[in-house]
């Protein structure tokens, strides 16, 4: 929005050159005193309510840049940025309603032909020389500085900071509005998760500042590969996901996956550093309007655990296979769940010995579960309690375990 020139404010109100009745009389002192009451800077505005001003006080001349003569006579209306118009004439209609104050934000046109925004709080007042009749009296405020920390705040929730496209919030409610279409468009979406093959090793051995440069560019070549309505977003780290909406058939997203990741491939040159990263991707698709917006997540989260255990650099598309194995692991997860807070959690100790005296000098703590029959081995259960974020409490309860136990051993062996 551009900004104002400075100008130099006045104080003294300019006479009224038309009021509702349409005579040329001026407004006596006495008029004039409850306008008075306005606050320092904020610009006083009588209008008719049609719309038309009858007297704008001499503030505008700092704040927009008009005289006051120069809008007297003129429908305020016509000053409105044409966005904004629709709300300021609703705004209008609920003032000459009703007796109690409203406000109204909006875009002021300025004389050098920006727009301000502004505030303003609208309310009735008896026309000075005929109780009858109303006139609607605005004190119009510059906001443009609240308004630009505001646009900031809101940029800041919806943005990731790094890239600047869209973060986790957005997205999901992207999807979830697309899922919602699909009752009116019987169409596919798609939605592509995107994760950097071996980045820890990039950020770990070339730095973090390189690192986060490297997502930047990541993301500017990925939205060059996408169409305007497709929605790139950052969930965070090294992982990004997109949203694709009115596809044919679920060759095109695996195809626009493919794409992306080809696109990554091209070396990167961050300062005297060239970088070569490549992509895996998972992908999921739907047409039902039905399905969770969550769902579809993890469906293309679980493409993308297929895509790196088969080498990395290539998409996976979500099928039934892996639909079984997603239940296969929801089970496993549930299982480690009950086992915590069922207390099923078994500590096993395999000693280590050594070889020249033969005493046992340590000793390993091992976790099992405690199945209906047998217990399960952690081979089945650690890497998804690891992926569910379970396995931290896990290793807090076998750590609290293992120091008991030692303590026991310890008096238990003392002289």
């Amino acid at each position: 929005m551009p900004d104002t020139p400075d100008r130099t404010t006045s104080h003294r109100h300019w006479p009224v050159t038309q009021n509702l009745l349409g005579d040329e009389d001026p407004v006596s002192a006495e008029e004039l005193a409850l306008l008075q009451e306005q606050p320092h800077g904020d610009i006083t505005a009588l209008s008719t309510p049609t719309g038309l001003f009858t007297y704008v006080s001499a503030a505008s001349r700092a704040t927009l840049g008009w005289e006051p003569g120069e809008l007297v006579g003129r429908m305020a209306e016509d000053y409105v940025h044409p966005e904004d118009l629709p709300a300021v004439l609703t705004c209008r209609d609920a003032a000459l309603r009703s007796s109690a104050p409203v406000t109204a934000t909006f875009r002021f046109r300025c004389k050098d032909g920006g727009y301000l925004w502004t505030e303003s709080l609208l309310r009735q007042i008896p026309h000075p020389r005929n109780s009858s009749r109303i006139l609607l009296m605005a004190s119009i405020r510059d906001i443009a500085n609240r308004k630009l920390v505001e646009d900031t705040l809101q940029r800041q929730a919806l943005t990731d900071p790094l890239t600047g496209i869209a973060n986790r919030t957005v997205f999901m409610d992207r999807l979830s509005q697309a899922l919602l279409r699909l009752e009116r468009s019987p169409t596919l979406i798609g939605v592509i998760y995107l994760d950097l093959d071996r980045f820890k090793v990039i950020n770990d051995s070339l730095g973090h500042e390189l690192g986060d440069r490297l997502l930047m560019k990541v993301a500017e070549r990925a939205l060059t590969t996408l169409r305007p309505t497709d929605t790139l977003a950052r969930l965070g780290g090294d992982e990004f996901v997109i949203l694709s909406e009115g596809l044919t058939v679920n060759e095109d997203a695996r195809q626009l996956a493919e794409r992306v990741c080809t696109s990554i491939e091209e070396p990167f040159v961050l300062g005297d550093e060239s970088i070569v990263c490549t992509a895996s991707a998972g992908v999921a698709t739907t047409a039902d309007a039905t399905h969770s917006a969550r769902g579809l997540l993890q469906e293309a989260d679980l493409a993308l655990y297929r895509a790196k255990g088969r080498g990395r650099n290539r998409a996976e598309v979500f099928d039934e296979e892996l639909r079984t194995t997603a239940i296969g692991r929801l089970s496993i997860e549930r299982m480690v769940r009950s086992a915590i807070d069922e207390d099923l959690l078994r500590v096993h100790y395999q000693p280590i010995v050594d070889l020249r005296t033969g005493r046992v000098v340590l000793a390993e703590a091992l976790v099992r579960i405690q199945g209906p029959e047998e217990l399960i081995s952690p081979d089945l259960f650690v890497d998804i309690a690891e992926e569910s974020g379970l396995l931290v409490t896990v290793d807090g309860y076998v750590l609290e375990r293992a120091v008991q136990q030692m303590a026991a051993w310890s008096r238990e062996l003392a002289p």
